[in-house]
């Protein structure tokens, strides 16, 4: 009760900051649970409340896997639990069940904590501030704050520790059966969270542990008997560590099957041959020994990120003293490992495991920064133990006394330059008060013989220590780094967009708040061949975890050409891939079909790639004159540029695929940008366009338009190249061959989306601009069809002359295995478990040879 009670009090104390008004939009949370792990969190809980679980998320990167993307977190009970029990069509409630249950996980993170330290025999207030420590420590804060899925994960480790300390500990065969079987069960639910790099960083840990553990239990005095302990230990360490393994990714086969298959089919593999940025860091001598002192391990972010305050790192220091050294070496160990995995390449430790990382998961190394904390607080713990232990004469005393004034001193002066360096906040006095009291404390009970006073006060000083600057950061860290409020109409709809409009947003994934379409997103893996086709040309051979706007409407033709829409009919098609990203080509008839050979029996006719115009219309078109004497000019600051706008007067659309042609003459290339403002106040952007210089003769700059209805378009270029340019004439050509009115979205779902099609004069091709990806299947009026690869990475399939219902489903064929696997393995451990237990309350455990 003591425990829970101390660190509930940690815990209320940050879940107290999100109580406080203003409460919004604050419990958005900050960066990726805001644009990301929240969005998709909405996604599962609309969902499920309308009776579908999301296999395929067609809001963002044109469709894509939902469930197969390893931090969708779908198949991660708890989170499913949350799910179901939000209220559905509330993002408020989501972000408010989110909040809920990551701070659980931090305060399941410091119980297990505490639960580890004891279990290694720390006394009661050193294992209390062990968990303050791994619960409430700033690295903690930050992925608590910003990334949702960081404290799912690292909850799990102090128990898995703990577990595989009872397996390798056990007396019998019965016992070290039943931890090992449950630390797989643990392990299997850690991987479900869905962090595939936390999950490699927990694998190491456990295997790590338990070799450590093996090799402090050898017979090292005792040469006769080194070989047979030797044997012994590593034999424990295997049975332990291979069953974990393999039973654990048995246990998360639902979600590494799919994921592995996503994978492949993502730019995030080295077959992708992608360059993969990764973060630069300060590997400056002083600046990673300020580092060690304020934020032991990576060079990310040095503002202040204190570990646990000086106390904690001098309590560090005399944890070497400790007479128990086997699980001080086990601990500095882990804790030194993680630090130089933590810092990546060059580091030796860093170095090698990204030599070995197909998957490039290992890009970001500073998140395994999120373990050494645990390391650390352990270690800490047997540092508080060792301040009660009294120097064992008066040359080790002062030895000792010594030694902790200097590196105190030392510790502050570095706190001191690194507060001359523009931190993220300026502490209050705590920061010198607290440590200097912790130094003193150490140096006197080196002299003095009063172990459980000292245990008592170094723990409360370094607890307190560690919960100030805690709560000094949240609040400004929170505060520096909130967005801005949710879309106006999030929370109104109950189901999926029911339109054919699909353009990109202006904030990827963002859309997903509203359930509306988007052709873009924001996420870790994505289907590599979409995002190849509408990235912009200069990032096509990098990794990007972002599809912007830009990328796809203003350095990319494609946006407003065909992505701007779900369906299109068209009446002609071209063997062989897209033209180039800023070719234009009538795409409300044509379809490119690049694995389609040249001759191919289809309902609609072939053309040629030469014959193809390019121009985004057929060639039956109507015209909207626009006077530039009506248009209004102005000049405005963007992006601290100033730009000249040209709004021309309004236009009807009519839902029809349309451009606008604009006249000019110029004595200079110019960039002139598009923005459209449609019906319902939104922009949207159109492609930029370079000016040519021209001589008597006028040129035109051809713009595709999002669809819409009425329509205010402004024209935007650089103040300075106003005396370069001149508008001279603009017009609106709205293509007649477009067919949209033809068709009827009746039913669209999660993972499926059903299209009646009416009154076709001839056969088409329905293309739909959705990602082509295994698992899909079409029908044409309950009849199943084959389906063509369509514009290099969508779907199409044939439709016949008439009236007719088009049926796309998904069912991922690797996910469905993946449950069989699941389930089948989770029953089997139950019962296992369920056995042994039964077996040991009756006194049938089997002894240990």
């Amino acid at each position: 009760m003591l425990v829970a009670g101390a660190l509930g009090l940690g815990l209320f104390a940050v879940a107290h900051y999100y109580v406080q008004p203003p409460l919004w939009d604050k419990n958005l949370g900050l960066h990726d649970d805001r644009y990301y792990f929240g969005p998709n969190a909405y996604y599962l809980d609309t969902s499920l409340q309308n009776g579908s679980f999301p296999w395929w998320n067609p809001m963002v990167y044109s469709g894509m896997p939902f469930a197969a993307d390893p931090q969708a977190s779908a198949f991660y009970p708890p989170h499913l639990i949350r799910s179901l029990l939000t209220p559905a069509f509330d993002p408020y409630a989501t972000a408010a069940s989110l909040q809920l249950l990551l701070l659980l996980h931090v305060f399941l993170a410091g119980i297990g904590a505490h639960v580890l330290a004891r279990a290694h025999g720390r006394s009661l207030p050193a294992g209390i501030v062990a968990g303050l420590i791994y619960m409430a420590g700033p690295f903690s804060i930050i992925y608590t704050t910003e990334f949702y899925i960081f404290p799912l994960m690292t909850a799990w480790t102090p128990w898995l520790l703990w577990l595989a300390r009872r397996a390798l500990h056990a007396p019998d065969r019965s016992g070290a059966a039943f931890y090992t079987l449950l630390t797989a069960l643990c392990y299997g639910m850690s991987i479900l969270v869905g962090f595939p790099q936390l999950t490699v960083y927990i694998g190491i840990i456990l295997g790590l542990y338990a070799l450590l553990d093996g090799l402090t239990r050898i017979a090292w005095t005792h040469p006769e008997e080194r070989v047979s302990s030797l044997l012994r230990a590593m034999g424990r360490v295997f049975c332990f560590t291979l069953p974990v393994a393999l039973l654990g990714a048995m246990l998360a086969a639902v979600l590494l099957l799919p994921a592995l298959e996503f994978s492949q089919h993502s730019a995030r593999t080295d077959a992708a041959g992608l360059s993969m940025a990764t973060g630069a860091q300060n590997f400056d001598a002083l600046h990673l020994l300020k580092c060690l002192v304020v934020f032991p391990g990576n060079t990310w972010a040095p503002q202040g990120l204190r570990a646990a305050g000086i106390g904690s790192l001098l309590a560090l220091l005399l944890a070497l003293t400790h007479k128990d050294r086997k699980t001080v070496f086990v601990f500095i160990a882990l804790f030194l490992l993680f630090s130089d995995l933590s810092l990546g390449p060059p580091f030796p430790a860093g170095r090698v495991l990204a030599a070995f990382d197909y998957f490039n998961i290992m890009i970001s190394p500073w998140r395994a920064g999120a373990f050494p904390g645990l390391f650390l607080a352990i270690a800490v713990a047997l540092g508080i133990d060792a301040a009660g232990i009294p120097a064992t004469s008066r040359t080790h005393a002062l030895f000792r006394s010594g030694v902790l004034i200097a590196a105190g001193g030392a510790m502050l002066a570095i706190l001191a330059f690194w507060l001359a360096d523009a931190p993220l906040f300026q502490p209050n006095a705590s920061v010198w008060v607290l440590p200097l009291l912790t130094l003193l404390a150490l140096c006197a009970f080196t002299w003095f013989n009063a172990p459980r006073t000292a245990t008592i006060l170094i723990a409360l000083l370094i607890g307190l220590e560690t919960a100030f600057w805690g709560g000094q950061m949240l609040p400004e860290y929170v505060r520096t780094k909130v967005g801005g409020p949710l879309p106006e109409r999030a929370g109104e709809v109950r189901g999926l967009w029911a339109d054919n409009r699909r353009p990109a947003h202006f904030k990827p994934s963002w859309n997903m708040w509203t359930l509306e379409g988007a052709a873009n997103g924001y996420g870790p893996l994505y289907p590599g061949r979409t995002r190849q086709i509408l990235c912009r040309p200069a990032q096509e051979s990098n990794y990007r975890i972002i599809l912007s706007e830009d990328d796809v409407q203003v350095e990319n033709q494609r946006g407003n050409l065909f992505v701007k829409r779900s369906l299109w009919l068209a009446r002609q098609w071209v063997a062989g891939p897209l033209p180039s990203k800023q070719t234009l080509y009538p795409a409300a008839t044509t379809v490119f079909l690049p694995e389609a050979v040249s001759g191919a029996a289809l309902p609609v006719p072939e053309v040629t790639r030469e014959s193809v115009e390019k121009h985004p219309l057929s060639d039956r078109v109507d015209r909207i004159n626009l006077s530039i004497d009506d248009a209004v000019r102005k000049t405005q600051t963007q992006n601290k540029e100033r730009m000249t706008t040209l709004r021309l007067p309004p236009f009807d659309q009519d839902g029809a695929h349309s451009v606008l042609m604009v006249g000019y003459t110029a004595r200079t290339p110019v960039d002139v940008t598009l923005v459209c403002r449609s019906e319902d106040g939104v922009e949207r952007k159109g492609a930029r366009q370079q000016t040519q210089v021209t001589r008597e003769v006028g040129r035109m700059l051809t713009f595709p338009l999002p669809d819409g209805g009425r329509t205010v378009v402004t024209l935007k270029w650089p103040e300075e190249s106003d005396v370069f340019l001149k508008i001279t004439k603009a017009f609106v050509l709205r293509d007649q061959a477009d067919e949209d009115a033809h068709l009827r979205i009746v039913e669209r779902r999660p993972n499926s989306i059903e299209v009646a099609v009416s009154d076709l004069p001839g056969g088409r091709l329905l293309l739909f601009v959705d990602s082509a990806y295994p698992g899909w299947r079409a029908g044409v009026d309950g009849n199943e069809t084959q389906m063509l690869l369509a514009n290099d990475g969508f779907k199409a399939v044939a439709v016949p002359a008439g009236s007719h219902t088009v049926r796309f489903e998904y069912h991922p064929v690797w996910a469905r295995t993946g449950i069989t696997i699941s389930a089948f393995t989770a029953a089997c451990l139950v019962c296992a478990l369920a056995g042994i237990a039964w077996r040991r309350s009756r006194g049938h455990g089997v002894k240990a040879t």
